[in-house]
């Protein structure tokens, strides 16, 4: 697998017949897990974890951004440089909101 060659671990199904898979960097605690599906339209998502625990990012092949979106889950607690982390990848170019950019525009 080619994740593997690079430095990364699988977590997931990356059989032949599986059309997703996951997987994280071999070394050290792991800053993101990310899972990849791959049919029609390609996704990648990479959920955070440590410091910016709560940080979910989202890039789909057909869309030219990739969205900075917030885990929201009943009693989940960012991590401590979650919202600084968050600000500094909105400031780079083809990243966005996501959802609460989309809610913004209706208030």
């Amino acid at each position: 697998m080619y994740a593997e060659r690079e430095g990364f671990i699988s977590t997931g199904d990356s059989s032949s017949r599986s059309n997703q898979t996951g997987f994280r960097w071999a070394s050290g605690e792991a800053d993101f897990d990310f899972f990849v599906e791959y049919s029609d339209r390609r996704s990648v998502t990479a959920e955070a974890y440590g410091d910016i625990f709560g940080l979910v990012l989202l890039a789909h092949s057909h869309l030219p951004t990739i969205s900075v979106e917030i885990k929201k889950a009943y009693g989940v607690t960012m991590g401590k440089n979650a919202a600084r982390f968050r600000k500094i990848m909105l400031g780079f170019p083809g990243f966005d909101g996501g959802t609460e950019d989309i809610l913004k525009r209706f208030h």
